[in-house]
């Protein structure tokens, strides 16, 4: 663990970025693009466990679901 943070704080000392790079998330817009069935079955009213059983993960279509409410 040690050698870890000491790692990390001479990087960013270096002025690098740590962490996922900025902008590889995916908006709203185009995780219910990317979904369009999750997205048609939510608005069935269908489990998510039953949707995730066709397509990714519970997960995966949590964060659909929760992309619609927002």
């Amino acid at each position: 663990m040690e050698r870890t943070i000491s790692s990390m704080q001479a990087t960013k000392r270096k002025g690098k970025y740590i962490g996922r790079p900025r902008g590889s998330a995916k908006t709203k817009d185009q995780l219910l693009k990317e979904y369009p069935g999750v997205v048609w079955e939510l608005r069935e009213g269908l489990s998510l466990r039953k949707i995730a059983g066709s397509y990714r993960s519970v997960h995966t279509v949590q964060k659909v679901k929760k992309s619609l409410i927002a």
